[in-house]
């Protein structure tokens, strides 16, 4: 059980790592885009900031797909038009594309779409709800296992009662017959 517990919050702190390296990406490439369009050098640690930080994500989302998770999160990944997998993956390959631009014609434009606000919003309500997913996921787990640890309770504690009763109870009644009988 320790050890499906251990599993459930590496998944979980994973989860919100993915999320989190999301918004990271997006905000480096936001970074880039302002010093385009001001026109402003661009350094190498801005660049390496989009990179580091999307490739981390992929990893993250590779990850967490590479577990062997319920049908629930198994659909909220690789359902939809696009799937949430699609969808992170095609975000990380828009970011590094980005991440190697000098001006903004260098830009795909679809790349661009990845980063608007409304579209950036949308991915983080998506993976917040595999956040959740898992978490509902553990706590489910979590209730099972207390629910069968209690039911194991229960028949130890009958099995115990039911020894006194039909062992020990005899056995002490029998020995005191047997002292009564040479007192």
């Amino acid at each position: 059980m320790a050890k499906n517990q251990k599993l459930d919050a590496h998944l979980i702190n994973e989860a919100g790592r993915q999320r989190m390296l999301s918004q990271r990406a997006a905000l480096g490439v936001a970074t880039l885009l302002n010093k385009i369009y001001l026109k402003q050098d661009i350094d190498e640690l801005t660049r390496t900031y989009i990179t580091d930080s999307t490739n981390l994500l992929l990893t993250s989302h590779k990850t967490l797909i590479a577990e062997n998770t319920t049908e629930e999160i198994k659909t909220l990944y690789f359902s939809g038009d696009p799937s949430l997998n699609d969808e992170v993956l095609a975000y990380c390959a828009a970011a590094l594309s980005i991440s190697q631009a000098n001006k903004m014609s260098d830009i795909n434009p679809s790349d661009l779409s990845y980063f608007e606000a409304e579209n950036v919003s949308y991915l983080l309500f998506r993976l917040n709800i595999m956040v959740i997913a898992y978490e509902d996921d553990a706590q489910s787990k979590l209730q099972d296992g207390i629910f069968v640890g209690t039911i194991l309770w229960l028949i130890l504690l009958i099995t115990l009662i039911s020894e006194y009763n039909f062992l020990l109870k005899p056995t002490i009644n029998l020995i005191q017959k047997s002292v009564n009988k040479q007192g």
